[in-house]
């Protein structure tokens, strides 16, 4: 357990999985030779994504956030780990949703709407899991 599966299914969980690995593809230029507008892509439209980032927040925010606390690992240095790099792959995740949405060439019409928080203030939600 060092925190990627982990992280991987909060992600999956929220439908958010499929988009980052996208988003991936449009960034890396898997997608430039069809000169794709990452918000044309249905996966990508602003409405999944706001559901996808609606229940990311759901998961972090709530009493019960399903996210794993990492009780089974006995050793506190590794549960520390595993929850810093849960921690950190979220929040790297969000970083790279805002990034997209917030590139104008990616046609994302009210990018603010869809995501309130900066990298920053993720990174500081994130912390405290």
């Amino acid at each position: 357990m060092n925190g990627t599966a982990e992280a991987n299914t909060a992600m999956r969980s929220a439908g958010l999985l499929e988009k980052v690995e996208l988003i991936r593809m449009y960034t890396e230029g898997a997608e430039s030779a069809h000169q794709a507008v990452m918000s044309v892509d249905p996966s990508l439209a602003l409405g999944p994504l706001s559901s996808a980032m609606n229940a990311l927040f759901a998961a972090l925010s709530g009493p019960d956030t399903g996210l794993p606390d990492f009780a089974l690992l006995q050793a506190p240095k590794l549960r520390g780990e595993a929850t810093a790099r849960l921690a950190t792959l979220l929040a790297d995740a969000y970083a790279l949703v805002y990034d997209a949405v917030h590139n104008p060439t990616n046609g994302y019409e009210d990018a603010s709407a869809l995501l309130k928080h900066t990298p920053a203030e993720m990174r500081t939600i994130c912390a405290g899991l």
